[in-house]
């Protein structure tokens, strides 16, 4: 059925399922080890879908905030942590949408810096996809019980809480978000969608992510993100309207209202092997995009910030390696210059 820009059928239904590797582990790690309301977790995760595909007209993704989830099931932070963690992005996020710093962003993230961490998230999600083939999980503990799906009281983190998330999972978080969820966010939907792809811009999806973790902040829900690795798993899976993350948002509404308890339980059962061969096969397309850069010192300055983000699982190492190497290679350049006008007399002939 086609309605509009918009189609609802079988190969978009699949589609929207593309991401959901990422999503569920992370998501049932966070409710189980960390305390996160599942209620309104899959309540945000159904709004974003839905208000997503309606605004964009793609299949734009709902990932966790990687970094930071990873920080905080290692760390066992608490959900008030967590919660203060999505209110300081959604502050940060709106800030670069109100001052309008998308051209920064752009200018300390080129493309191939760019590339360089989209390849190291193609290369994380396989590994990791690899460990789940093997059996290892992030729930390295028994999944607590989820009784507690009331509603909650929005309240607002303490001062210690709003501290401690800013240092240990907001920093690690921000060139991830900058550069994957904002800049190559957008620069992937171009890369797959051409001219559709008119809305997904830094500064609209600062606006939708702010309001998505300004809603998980205050209800100690899922902090969340788009991500170019997801938008590459929605269009491999055969997603190309936003009508797929329309159906998936109703589906995660609907499972928040009536079966979140049930939900989480069946969502944990999902098999691991299962999990990970999706992760494989969208970090896989993901690492692909690296062909578009078409000169070889950009593919191995890509494949250099890439490599170390992904040996080191952190992206925001990669980012600051990336922005070193690039002066760097600038001064060389600049420098070569100065010396070769040095080297030339007055008639504009190089001295051998």
């Amino acid at each position: 059925m086609k309605i509009g820009a918009f189609r609802f059928n079988s190969r978009e239904l699949l589609g929207s399922f593309g991401d959901i590797g990422i999503l569920l582990p992370i998501l049932i790690a966070l409710v189980a080890i960390n305390g996160i309301n599942p209620f309104w977790s899959m309540l945000g995760i159904g709004f974003l879908y839905l208000g997503s595909g309606f605004y964009y007209k793609i299949p734009i993704p709902v990932q966790p905030l990687k970094a930071l989830a990873a920080i905080a099931i290692i760390s066992h932070a608490s959900a008030q942590t967590i919660a203060a963690g999505a209110l300081w992005m959604s502050l940060i996020l709106f800030c670069v949408a109100y001052f309008n710093l998308t051209p920064l962003l752009k200018r300390l993230f080129p493309k191939p810096i760019i590339r360089g961490i989209q390849l190291g998230v193609g290369l994380i999600l396989i590994r990791n996809g690899i460990k789940f083939i093997m059996g290892f999980s992030y729930l390295n503990e028994p999944l607590a019980p989820i009784n507690d799906l009331s509603l909650g009281v929005i309240s607002i983190p303490s001062w210690e809480n709003f501290k401690l998330a800013f240092f240990l999972l907001v920093i690690p978080q921000l060139p991830l978000t900058f550069g994957n969820a904002l800049i190559a966010s957008e620069n992937t939907a171009r890369h797959y969608y051409g001219d559709r792809a008119e809305r997904v811009k830094a500064k609209n999806l600062s606006i939708s992510l702010g309001l998505a973790n300004l809603l998980a902040g205050l209800t100690a829900g899922l902090p969340v993100c788009h991500g170019s690795g997801g938008i590459t798993a929605h269009y491999k899976f055969g997603a190309r309207t936003g009508g797929a993350t329309i159906m998936l948002g109703l589906i995660f509404l609907t499972l928040a209202f009536g079966f979140s308890a049930e939900a989480m339980r069946i969502f944990a059962a999902v098999p691991l092997p299962l999990l990970g061969v999706f992760l494989c096969y969208v970090g896989f397309y993901h690492c692909l995009i690296l062909r578009d850069l078409s000169r070889w010192p950009e593919i191995f300055f890509a494949f250099i910030i890439g490599v170390f983000g992904a040996f080191f699982t952190n992206l925001a190492i990669a980012f600051m390696l990336g922005v070193c190497l690039r002066y760097i290679l600038m001064g060389l350049h600049y420098s070569s210059l100065i010396y070769r006008r040095l080297l030339v007399d007055k008639k504009g002939i190089i001295r051998r």
